[in-house]
Formats: C-alpha cells, sequence, structure tokens
C-alpha cells in the first residue's frame, strides 16, 4: 500500500503537462517544431478538461484525487490553468 497517495496521483496530471511543455520549450526537434507545440497544447487542454469534468463524476485520477481527500477547487484550479495554458501556448 502506498502511504503517500496523494502526492503521486498529482505527478501523474503535472508530468503530463509539463514534459509536453519541456520538449517545446527545449525546441527537441526543430524541423518538427509546429507538431512538437501542438502535441504540448494538446496535452496541457487534455489534461486540464480531465481533471475538471473527471471531478463531476469522481471518476479516473480525478477520482482517485477526491477518494484521497483533495479538493475540488483544486481539481478545477489546475485543470483551467491547463486549460487556459493549453490555449495560450
Amino acid at each position: 500500500m502506498n502511504p503517500h497517495p496523494l502526492p503521486v496521483v498529482w505527478c501523474g496530471a503535472i508530468s503530463g503537462c509539463l514534459f509536453p511543455v519541456w520538449l517545446t520549450v527545449r525546441q527537441f526537434a526543430e524541423e518538427f517544431s509546429h507538431l512538437v507545440q501542438f502535441f504540448a497544447e494538446f496535452c496541457c487542454v487534455s489534461t486540464g478538461a480531465y481533471l475538471s469534468v473527471g471531478s463531476l463524476e469522481s471518476i479516473g485520477d480525478a477520482g482517485d484525487l477526491i477518494k484521497y481527500q483533495c479538493l475540488i477547487g483544486y481539481l478545477w484550479f489546475f485543470g483551467i490553468a491547463m486549460i487556459l495554458a493549453g490555449f495560450a501556448f
């Protein structure tokens, strides 16, 4: 049994957004930079929507976060911030 499940679940969502953004900032493949940027935008928007909408029905990672006493407001804040970051990227 994991003694600290909340940080483990949060790390999945956070790394799912930060890794693609890191690739974009780093210009991992200059000839495919537009595809890498699209991938980063998509990851941010989809992760944000996944946590925000998932919190309504307690499904997926959002359900796990709620089960481990994460406040729904945090899910909405993170979700909306990632959606806005994805569109602003």
